[in-house]
């Protein structure tokens, strides 16, 4: 009888410890959060911890691989994350299939966002609204069929895109592929929009800082207006105006 009761104890004692272990919950290493065992949607605000938030000035680790099971993320999402210095989340590997409006709002410095590896296939309108400091999106190995590229038009700093890889089908913007790593994406990006079409662009830092991309659609050379606004005195070298075969795909009679 002792020693059914001394096992029933233990039982209990290993049940309570192994519950502990394994409960989920978001914890401090240097300047970031993790978040790990069971997380099924973000964590509340008083799940995300008491950490000192001007201490939290890294990653936002959220990653299926820990533990995580996380799906859709609603309108507004990171509103009630307290750490608004963070620069990076890492949502790699959740159950995601729907990022609801302004959803990253709440994270005004984010430069650097990992999305790949869910289930993604919808994007609300304004879902990327307040992120004009991205410059990395991670989108690849998800569920798009199609994709809406003007949802990226506030990433005036995107310099790494990738949304390679889509079970549901392979997104293109006017017939440009976004590849991983692509040192035009910014122009490339651009050439996607309403905006593109009806303006043109100065080019990329990392290319030239010098040159004038006018793209998509053009059948006849820029008006005054769509020349755009950019100091004269900084355009020293190329007006790019290509047609079919290049990204630019104008097509000028």
């Amino acid at each position: 009888m002792v020693h059914a009761t001394m096992m029933k104890v233990s039982v209990v004692i290993v049940l309570m410890v192994s519950e502990c272990i394994m409960a989920k919950s978001c914890e401090d290493s240097s300047s970031s959060i993790t978040c790990k065992n069971g997380f099924v949607a973000l964590p509340t605000s008083k799940e995300w911890g008491k950490v000192d938030v001007d201490k939290i000035t890294g990653i936002l680790f959220l990653k299926g691989q820990d533990g995580n099971s996380i799906g859709d993320l609603p309108d507004n999402a990171f509103d009630s994350c307290p750490y608004k210095k963070a620069y990076y989340v890492w949502l790699s590997g959740n159950k995601i299939t729907r990022i609801g409006k302004r959803a990253f709002a709440g994270l005004p410095l984010l430069d650097n966002l990992r999305l790949d590896n869910n289930l993604l296939s919808e994007v609300a309108t304004d879902a990327f609204a307040g992120l004009s400091n991205m410059k990395v999106l991670h989108l690849h190995q998800n569920s798009f069929k199609t994709f809406p590229f003007t949802e990226l038009n506030g990433m005036s700093k995107l310099m790494y895109f990738d949304i390679r890889n889509q079970k549901g089908g392979r997104p293109t913007c006017g017939g440009l592929d976004f590849m991983q790593g692509e040192s035009t994406i910014e122009a490339k990006l651009y050439a996607c929009t309403v905006e593109v079409k009806q303006t043109c662009r100065r080019s990329l830092p990392m290319d030239s800082e010098n040159d004038i991309f006018c793209a998509k659609q053009y059948t006849s050379l820029p008006t005054k207006s769509q020349w755009g606004n950019v100091d004269v005195d900084l355009i020293t070298e190329n007006l790019f105006i290509r047609g079919n075969g290049y990204w630019e795909g104008n097509m000028i009679g």
